[in-house]
């Protein structure tokens, strides 16, 4: 319902500009396009936003200037300064400025590790009857969400990454010997790595069948 009710503001903004409910992103080269011209579609915004009963928060406003030629004009919301940052949490993924996603990677396995620890806290069996199932219920999905769109290529990544996945799987009971290989196998389980390109092969067999 709040996509349709947004849709009116959409259709005004001039610029590119994606949203999903109430989160609203313009895309702008500001190469092309002056900070009269920007400025002027973010006031649009602010004027829908208080003639709609939904006024905008500035300290949850964000500029963020990607790449080195693009001039990084200041703008205001309401003739107050919006924040400049270099990353910004969009739909649950961290975003940076320079297109890296490592940041991303960090708090992912950060996350990734408090949940680890929960789990080995909450039950005393390290049956892995018990302990894989919730790796793969509470861990997993903190490590694979959105994948295809931050998926790292940085070995440095990949390896930090896997790490969480492989030192769970070594406290399981009757695993600690194995390689990690042979815990995958006898888990009938993938990498992590190996979990992102099936899922990059879904998503794109998705885009292509529609």
């Amino acid at each position: 319902l709040y996509n349709i009710f947004l849709n009116a503001l959409l259709q005004q903004i001039n610029l590119p500009a994606l949203a999903y409910a109430d989160d609203l992103k313009i895309i702008v080269d500001t190469v092309a396009n002056s900070n009269e011209v920007v400025q002027n579609e973010i006031n649009k915004i602010t004027a829908w936003a208080d003639d709609n009963g939904t006024p905008l928060s500035v300290p949850k406003c964000s500029v963020m200037h990607c790449g080195p030629r693009q001039p990084n004009y200041v703008y205001t919301i309401n003739k107050q300064l919006i924040s400049v940052v270099d990353n910004q949490r969009d739909l649950g993924v961290m975003r940076c400025a320079d297109a890296q996603f490592s940041t991303h990677c960090h708090d992912v396995i950060a996350k990734a590790n408090r949940m680890c620890g929960i789990i080995w806290r909450t039950f005393n069996s390290r049956h892995r009857n018990i302990m894989w199932p919730a790796f793969t219920s509470y861990v997993l999905p903190l490590l694979s969400y959105c994948s295809p769109v931050w998926s790292p290529y940085q070995q440095c990544d990949v390896s930090a990454l896997e790490k969480v996945q492989r030192r769970y799987s070594k406290k399981i009971s009757g695993l600690g010997n194995l390689q990690y290989c042979e815990r995958l196998k006898s888990l009938n389980s993938l990498s992590l790595a190996n979990k992102r390109v099936y899922t990059d092969l879904l998503t794109v067999y998705k885009y292509t069948h529609g």
